[in-house]
């Protein structure tokens, strides 16, 4: 989607369109529930919008529940991201102390920043998690090993399911 592609500008809204998973989907640009107006300033952030749904189509990252929550479609088999997979291990560590919260919660956020939040979870093959794993500057090999703890902890509690 380039400068005038991908972007339609509608008498009281401004709407997205693009190919997703080999369907034409048109999506209304929205804020707070409701339509953004077609305003110059409004028009240039649909463009950057546009834009960046473009890079992550490219890349296989584009979660449209993170671009149109409200989107019929984004409850109709968004794929699951690693973020809310993370999210929800994470919710899942009750009774556990403080200090070792605290310390999930920081390896969680570095493993958002690693792999993408917003990637969803079949894109994360043993193949792309190497890879990010090798390009990572571990600071020691304690500190690899204490933030793989969480992330095995992430993937299993995916694999095993919520209970």
């Amino acid at each position: 989607m380039g400068r005038g592609d991908g972007v339609e500008v509608r008498a009281t809204s401004i709407r997205l369109f693009f190919v997703h998973e080999g369907r034409r989907c048109k999506e209304t640009l929205t804020l707070n529930g409701k339509p953004l107006k077609p305003t110059a300033p409004n028009i240039a952030h649909a463009h950057r919008v546009a834009e960046a749904i473009r890079k992550r189509l490219d890349n296989g990252t584009f979660s449209i529940a993170e671009f149109f929550p409200d989107s019929p479609r984004a409850a109709l088999g968004a794929p699951r991201t690693f973020g809310q997979l993370a999210d929800d291990w994470l919710k899942s560590k009750t009774g556990l102390e403080a200090a070792t919260v605290d310390q999930y919660r920081n390896a969680v956020a570095m493993w958002k920043r690693v792999l993408g939040a917003s990637t969803p979870l079949d894109a994360l093959t043993h193949q792309a998690l190497a890879a990010k794993l090798g390009e990572h500057p571990w600071s020691s090999a304690k500190a690899f090993n204490n933030y793989m703890i969480v992330a095995r902890g992430i993937f299993a509690f995916e694999y095993r399911g919520e209970k």
